[in-house]
């Protein structure tokens, strides 16, 4: 991920996967956050063991089930929401800096919610 200084960050996690669709595309990682090889803090952890929620399937842990975090934030391995929302809407410079809370390109740990990343990427090995 990019930030609007353009300096570059990175988590690692390790055993990533993604399981099939009679699974509801589950996602599952090692639990143990590879702090040697990552440089901003561990915003994924919520994510893991989470199903796939779209606008039209809400598979979210939300326990109001009448909200939909996908249908808010765009598809995602939605806990009660998340941390992270790389699928969030971009926002140019200077405005991503202090974009609306959860809308922008957000990783919470190492930005918060009102910093909207200037880009993101995620790499399965």
């Amino acid at each position: 991920m990019k930030s609007w200084n353009s300096t570059e960050f990175w988590a690692e996690y390790s055993n990533f996967k993604v399981g099939p669709e009679s699974g509801k595309y589950k996602i599952s990682f090692s639990s143990s956050y590879s702090k040697s090889h990552s440089t901003i803090g561990n915003s994924m952890s919520v994510a893991n063991g989470q199903l796939f929620s779209a606008r039209d399937a809400n598979n979210d842990e939300c326990s109001n089930r009448n909200f939909n975090c996908a249908a808010h934030y765009n598809g995602w391995w939605f806990s009660c929401c998340s941390n992270i929302f790389p699928n969030g809407q971009f926002f140019n410079y200077p405005t991503a800096l202090s974009a609306p809370d959860w809308k922008g390109i957000v990783w919470r740990y190492g930005f918060g919610p009102a910093y909207s990343l200037m880009e993101i990427e995620i790499l399965i090995a």
